[in-house]
């Protein structure tokens, strides 16, 4: 039986839905729904949002989220979306709107901050040569979003026209509106356009025999040899399979190979700018964690550097130093370093890690300083 409640929530839901994508609107029915259902089981005379006080509803379900095994990002979103519902109702001036103010900023958790998670590159390589020994629809899918760094869900509604290949050596690739809502182009290399021809002449091969597809699926460029389009779940079985052939224990899922993707480009020397719009990111704070990575790969071969020039304390200082070609070679190591951190420093001169950058720069001029001293060799 719908109680009142969810009668408001539906209704509230059927507008959502004018602008939102189905999939978010079952996403805020679920968000609200757990409230509904929390009332329903600890105050039943609450049966219209009007009566809904701070204490001891909202408190009492923010309670219970917090109880509940839910991830903190889980907890901020549906509390997020009471807030806005709430606020809704009472801009449209609903008679079922609740008192302003019920659920206060301090209400949500802390956003969980975290950084992607790209493949060691021996197991990127292996994994690679893995998928390139089984040939089929969804690993030729997989190597696609490896060279191309699309989200799944974009490699799925890939359209099959998408490539387009104005000259031999200028391919260029559609992505499908995805999680952003925005089509956009990004290149490709030759590589990757054999790579989508090949899918393109296994889809005709596979799907000539049977009766012609239907317009809804023929448009699409993923079509296995039934006539359907694979599931987002099936690319996954795969890249498991593939990982377990190559005696991998690590869990590897698909968005890692955009991941992977995405830190290669910026270790490459990508700009963030251009790396923004080929991932489709609509903001640069989330492209900019791929920098982080970038500077923490350089910091730790920085702190492989620092901890080589403890040979110099067992150098006898009589013998000269420059004749030890270990420690000069550091020098030029240390010169490389500052030259990358330079790059990325006028890559984000906009951003908050500008000023970071500056300084771990200038520390690495007065090391490289120091130890051309030690080695008797002129700062260039």
């Amino acid at each position: 039986m719908t109680t009142p409640l969810r009668k408001t929530v539906e209704r509230y839901l059927q507008l959502c839905a004018q602008t939102l994508r189905p999939g978010s609107v079952d996403g805020k029915r679920a968000d609200l729904y757990s409230l509904t259902s929390f009332l329903r089981q600890h105050h039943r005379a609450v049966r219209s949002w009007n009566l809904v006080r701070r204490h001891p509803h909202i408190e009492g379900w923010l309670n219970h989220l917090h109880d509940a095994p839910l991830k903190p990002a889980t907890r901020r979103a549906r509390i997020n979306a009471l807030r806005r519902f709430f606020d809704d109702m009472l801009d449209w001036q609903w008679p079922e709107a609740p008192p302003s103010n019920l659920i206060l900023p301090t209400d949500l958790p802390a956003k969980e901050y975290y950084l992607p998670r790209p493949l060691p590159q021996d197991l990127d390589h292996a994994l690679i040569d893995a998928l390139k020994r089984t040939p089929s629809l969804r690993t030729m899918g997989l190597l696609l979003l490896r060279y191309t760094g699309m989200r799944l869900g974009e490699l799925i509604d890939l359209d099959l026209n998408a490539l387009d290949g104005r000259d031999h050596d200028n391919f260029t690739l559609r992505v499908p509106l995805g999680k952003t809502r925005r089509e956009h182009v990004i290149p490709v290399s030759a590589e990757t356009a054999a790579l989508l021809k090949a899918i393109q002449t296994q889809r005709a091969t596979q799907t000539q025999w049977r009766r012609p597809l239907p317009p809804s699926i023929a448009r699409y460029l993923m079509v296995d040899h039934l006539g359907k389009r694979p599931s987002s779940a099936s690319y996954g079985v795969i890249l498991k399979k593939a990982a377990l052939s190559i005696s991998c224990t690590e869990r590897i899922h698909p968005h890692r190979l955009r991941h992977t993707f995405a830190t290669e480009m910026i270790r490459g020397g990508m700009s963030v700018q251009v790396l923004m719009k080929i991932l489709g990111h609509t903001t640069a704070a989330t492209t900019m964690r791929y920098v982080e990575i970038a500077n923490a790969d350089l910091r730790r071969a920085y702190d492989s550097a620092i901890k080589q020039l403890g040979v110099l304390k067992n150098l006898k200082m009589t013998e000269p130093v420059s004749r030890c070609a270990q420690p000069a070679h550091l020098h030029d190591i240390i010169e490389i370093l500052i030259t990358t951190l330079e790059t990325y420093h006028r890559d984000n001169q906009q951003t908050p890690m500008a000023a970071p950058l500056a300084r771990f720069v200038k520390r690495l001029r007065r090391t490289r300083d120091d130890l051309s001293r030690l080695l008797q060799i002129d700062p260039q």
